[in-house]
């Protein structure tokens, strides 16, 4: 795909469910979709600064407290500069053989090395399940089920701990739960 993709895009693994309203935050480019850490939750995590731009990628269980870590939901927003960027890195560790690495791993090295740059859009509003097992397809189907998607707030305030992307401050709540569980069974 490294090679056709000639305009930003939008990075979405398949393993997700999610309320799709959570998707319009994510219209602009360079961005990231984070949640407030969990203990449930593992993978890869980020850090963020006063700005809620991504300053570093940690893993789960590094020194850094649960206050201050935000789990990547694994979805991306990229604008074509990025993109570019991106394809340099990665064609240099395929020709070195480095094929069994996640993605992730480059996107940190870039914002560690400060070529790449994610402002982060909140998924703690609405409703999102990554789904690796029959467990967490169980645990989903509960999430989605839950009558408060009717009546829950879809944007928090701006602050440390419930952030939001800072351009856009309020969208209205859906009706009704999307039907992705059926689809993703």
């Amino acid at each position: 795909a490294r090679k056709i993709i000639n305009e930003s895009f939008l990075l979405l693994e398949s393993d997700l469910v999610f309320d799709e309203t959570l998707l319009d935050n994510m219209l602009y480019p360079d961005s990231i979709a984070l949640a407030k850490m969990q203990p449930w939750m593992n993978g890869t995590c980020v850090t963020i600064d006063q700005s809620y731009n991504v300053n570093a990628f940690v893993s789960e269980v590094s020194d850094v407290s649960i206050e201050d870590k935000f789990k990547t939901v694994n979805i991306y927003s990229l604008s074509l500069k990025s993109w570019k960027k991106i394809i340099k890195k990665l064609d240099i560790q395929i020709a070195a053989g480095n094929v069994n690495s996640y993605y992730e791993t480059i996107f940190a090295d870039m914002v560690s090395e400060d070529s790449l740059s994610f402002q982060s859009v909140s998924f703690d509003s609405r409703p999102w399940y990554e789904i690796d097992t029959l467990e967490d397809l169980a645990e989903a189907e509960k999430v989605f089920s839950s009558p408060k998607l009717k009546t829950e707030p879809r944007v928090s305030l701006l602050n440390k701990s419930s952030f939001s992307n800072k351009l856009l401050s309020s969208i209205p709540t859906p009706l009704e739960p999307m039907g992705a569980l059926s689809a993703a069974k």
